[in-house]
C-alpha cells in the first residue's frame, strides 16, 4: 500500500537568498562593526558599538530584482538603510522615505527593487508607491547599513534574482 500526499513547495530561483530566521537562513553577509542575530521570524542587524555605523554586505552579480521585508527600529526616515554598489563603489542608497510619504518607524514594509543599468526602481509592495534612484553604471553588490541616527534594523525574506 502506498500513500500519496501532495504538498505545496516554494522554490526560489535566486542568486542570493536569506530567509533570515533561526530555522532558515543563509550566511551570505560580510559584517563590519555589526551584530546579526537570528530570531524566529526575522533577523536583527545593529551596531556593535552604538554611534559608529554598521554595514553588512552581500554580492549579487547580474541581479535584476531584489526583494526583502524591512523594519527600521530608530533614526530618521531619511537615513540610508540599503546601499547599491558596483564592487566597492557606492552607486545609490535606499531610505525608508522612498517607500511613501506616510512611512513610520517600527513598521514592516515589503520592498522590491528593480535593478537596471543607471537606475533602481524602489517599490513599496504593500501600497505600490514607487521611487527611482538614478546613478551611472551597474550594481553587483549591496549592503544593509546604519547611518545618521539609525542604529538597528530588522529584515527577512531577502531575495536577489
Amino acid at each position: 500500500m502506498r500513500i500519496i500526499s501532495s504538498e505545496i513547495f516554494v522554490i526560489y530561483d535566486t542568486i542570493t537568498y536569506d530567509n533570515a530566521t533561526t530555522s532558515a537562513h543563509q550566511d551570505i553577509w560580510e559584517l563590519t562593526n555589526a551584530t546579526l542575530t537570528r530570531e524566529t521570524t526575522y533577523s536583527r542587524f545593529y551596531e556593535t558599538t552604538t554611534g559608529t555605523g554598521a554595514v553588512m554586505y552581500t554580492n549579487f552579480p547580474n541581479v535584476k530584482i531584489i526583494e526583502f521585508d524591512l523594519l527600521q527600529e530608530d533614526g530618521a526616515t531619511s537615513d540610508a538603510l540599503f546601499g547599491f554598489y558596483q564592487d566597492n563603489s557606492g552607486k545609490t542608497t535606499f531610505q525608508l522615505r522612498h517607500l511613501g510619504e506616510s512611512v513610520e518607524l517600527n513598521s514592516w514594509y515589503k520592498v522590491k527593487c528593480i535593478v537596471e543599468e543607471n537606475k533602481i526602481t524602489v517599490i513599496n509592495k504593500d501600497t505600490g508607491y514607487e521611487s527611482i534612484r538614478e546613478f551611472t553604471g551597474v550594481v553587483n553588490r549591496g549592503r544593509f547599513a546604519t547611518s545618521g541616527t539609525t542604529t538597528a534594523l530588522q529584515f527577512r525574506n531577502f531575495k536577489a534574482y
